[in-house]
């Protein structure tokens, strides 16, 4: 490994960007298994036709264009409450979880709905403050804030700040009330 990337981490002001790797490792399920659980959930409460679109999205590996037929056919509040059944881990313990929570990283950043990061930096006795991807949150993000985990995606709780479906993805990336956002990463 570099040796300055090695210096950088241990100097304690790293942040660190979390995607799904260590949640899958943990048998979070992957977005393809989501994908067929929101369609599995359209067939039992909608139909079989109206879960048409959806596998031809899985199909395509559109998991976005998977989310957004699912929350039109069920309603997004009901989408929500499926999937936060759905995303529980099915192993114990992650190994990449528990190397990644034991280095001197100042703040994390994840696009992960699961609070894995928060829990293992817990058992370690490690208080990190957990914020959400709003303007207030994001607007105390600087370049030496220490102690915050980051859920650029939100959560599964509820709509706000939630990037799951196509038409949210979207906004994250054009949509002018998301320009806090893509100013403050683009900054920091």
């Amino acid at each position: 490994m570099d040796s300055v990337l090695v210096q950088y981490l241990n100097s304690g002001a790293a942040w660190l960007l979390v995607g799904s790797g260590p949640s899958i490792e943990m048998g979070y399920p992957t977005w393809a298994e989501l994908a067929t659980s929101a369609a599995r959930w359209v067939t039992i409460e909608k139909s079989q036709s109206a879960a048409e679109p959806l596998q031809q999205s899985i199909a395509a590996a559109d998991y976005p264009g998977v989310f957004e037929a699912a929350a039109n056919a069920l309603g997004l509040d009901r989408l929500l409450e499926l999937l936060r059944a759905e995303v529980r881990p099915r192993k114990d313990a992650g190994e990449i979880y528990s190397h990644i929570t034991t280095w001197p990283v100042a703040a994390y950043l994840t696009t992960n709905f699961d609070g894995e990061l928060q829990h293992h930096l817990s058992k370690l006795g490690q208080s990190y403050e957990t914020y959400s991807n709003s303007p207030d949150h994001l607007s105390l993000l600087v370049s030496d804030t220490t102690g915050v985990v980051v859920r650029l995606h939100g959560d599964l709780t509820g709509p706000d700040g939630l990037v799951l479906t196509r038409s949210q993805y979207r906004n994250l990336a054009e949509a002018p009330e998301f320009d806090y956002w893509r100013t403050r990463l683009t900054s920091l």
